[in-house]
């Protein structure tokens, strides 16, 4: 398998891996063990990077007029016996995607205060200025 999926809205990614599927009572059970491959930007430095999601997933579909009772949201097997399975990978994607997309596990991000990218350069403007966020609880840790 080898194809792009629309993950979200203006967002295509490239799918490749293997799908088994096998013959069930209650229709056809799909075994997925994919790559998605695309384009993030880190949210610390904004840079864009290409990154790669796994996904190993089973998912059951059953043939079309006979979903089972209760499930409502059940993956069908359409009437020209075509499974679909864009819809799998879009969800599986968002649930697995992590909360912070980050180019590296050790990136630095931006510094605050001159917004340099302090994965390429080391800036000094942030070293002594004092967070006047913390100035009163600063005052706290002051002997008396």
């Amino acid at each position: 398998m080898d194809e792009e999926v629309q993950m979200a809205p203006k967002v295509r990614e490239r799918v490749r891996g293997h799908i088994q599927l096998t013959r069930i009572n209650r229709g056809i059970r799909a075994e997925f063990d994919v790559s998605v491959e695309g384009e993030a930007i880190c949210s610390r430095c904004l840079t864009p990077y290409h990154r790669i999601v796994k996904l190993v997933l089973s998912e059951e579909f059953h043939p079309y007029g006979d979903v089972p009772e209760g499930d409502e949201k059940a993956l069908l097997i359409d009437q020209q016996n075509n499974l679909d399975t864009q819809e799998v990978f879009r969800q599986s994607f968002i649930v697995n995607r992590p909360s912070k997309l980050l180019c590296t596990p050790h990136c630095k991000g931006i510094c605050p205060n001159c917004g340099a990218d302090r994965n390429v350069v080391q800036c000094q403007c942030g070293q002594d200025r004092e967070d006047l966020r913390w100035v009163t609880l600063a005052e706290l840790l002051t002997p008396l």
